[in-house]
């Protein structure tokens, strides 16, 4: 049988030290990697991700749009193989 099994990883890449205090804080830029796998036998085509934004974060992405907390990516992922 084939099926779609898609999972998602989203992890801390960097953060921009603004102000070069040596911590994370107001106004500096912090970034993520998320990537999508494929887990299933099944090809998947046109994905659309969207994913909340952390409290007290600000989404300073041309790629994503904000709706009320929840970035969503412009454009679809094309396709996702097995």
């Amino acid at each position: 049988m084939k099926i779609f099994d898609l999972a998602l990883t989203k992890v801390y890449h960097d953060y921009t030290d603004k102000d070069a205090s040596g911590n994370l804080s107001v106004g500096d830029s912090v970034s993520f990697k998320i990537k999508v796998y494929n887990q299933g036998s099944l090809d998947a085509y046109d994905i659309q991700l969207s994913e909340y934004i952390p409290t007290g974060l600000i989404l300073n992405d041309a790629a994503w749009t904000n709706n009320g907390g929840i970035a969503t990516l412009n454009t679809p992922i094309a396709d996702i193989t097995t």
